[in-house]
């Protein structure tokens, strides 16, 4: 569907008579491949049987990440400075349409998704609790390591991310917060574990939970998610039933 602000997206919901009660919210990682043709490569769906995991009276909303090379993070780009509220609006407006409240919404994502589930988080005064695994949450990694700075930075973005968040964390009010809303998962074998844990070390502990998953079997950051689904999935599920 695309909403009248341009933004692409689907809801899936059971076909129960249960009234919808809860709602996460997927936040697309990079595709795989990352340079796919079509929509599929802003479009990338994520845990594609999250439904049958959060059951019934649980609705998902997929967002497409449309900008940049290979998506623009769901934050402020220099082509579209208004994505974020865009985003936050088409959230708003699917919650009160199945009259969601706040309490029962997860913004869940991984990587890329990540970035954009605890950006939005943030965004919201986290009103709206989040699942982030090894969100991207500073530049100089990809950068670094692709060379490429049309991917995080260059003349696409007019933030660094390292700035957006730390302007984020500093203006929520966390007074207002006495049990965790931030779930944030990594592990010290993702490249991204460092500045991972500079953002969560900057949330209050009584906002957080930062998981940090011990498995021989990640070699590096596209590992964390697949290898720490079923506690991230836990964490949603706990997140959405308030």
């Amino acid at each position: 569907v695309e909403h009248e602000n341009g933004l692409i997206y689907s809801v899936e919901s059971d076909d129960s008579e249960r009234k919808v009660f809860g709602m996460v919210v997927v936040f697309s990682s990079m595709a795989d491949p990352h340079d796919a043709s079509g929509l599929s490569r802003y479009f990338y769906r994520n845990y594609s049987s999250i439904a049958k995991h959060v059951g019934p009276g649980v609705a998902i909303l997929r967002i497409a990440d449309i900008d940049s090379v290979v998506g623009g993070f769901y934050l402020p780009t220099n082509w579209d400075p208004l994505r974020h509220v865009k985003v936050n609006q088409l959230i708003r407006e699917v919650a009160n349409r199945m009259n969601v409240s706040d309490d029962n919404i997860v913004l869940y994502g991984a990587s890329k998704g990540g970035t954009g589930a605890l950006y939005h988080s943030l965004y919201s005064q986290a009103a709206w609790k989040c699942v982030s695994v090894d969100p991207v949450v500073d530049d100089h990694y990809y950068e670094n390591q692709y060379r490429d700075s049309y991917w995080t930075g260059g003349a696409i973005f007019p933030h660094r991310k390292s700035e957006l968040f730390d302007a984020l964390i500093e203006g929520t009010r966390w007074e207002n917060h006495v049990h965790p809303r931030i779930s944030i998962v990594s592990s010290r074998r993702s490249p991204l574990f460092q500045s991972i844990s500079v953002v969560a070390g900057s949330i209050p502990a009584s906002a957080k939970i930062f998981a940090i998953v011990d498995d021989p079997k990640i070699a590096g950051h596209p590992d964390v998610s697949p290898r720490s689904v079923q506690f991230a999935t836990g964490l949603i599920n706990l997140g959405v039933r308030g």
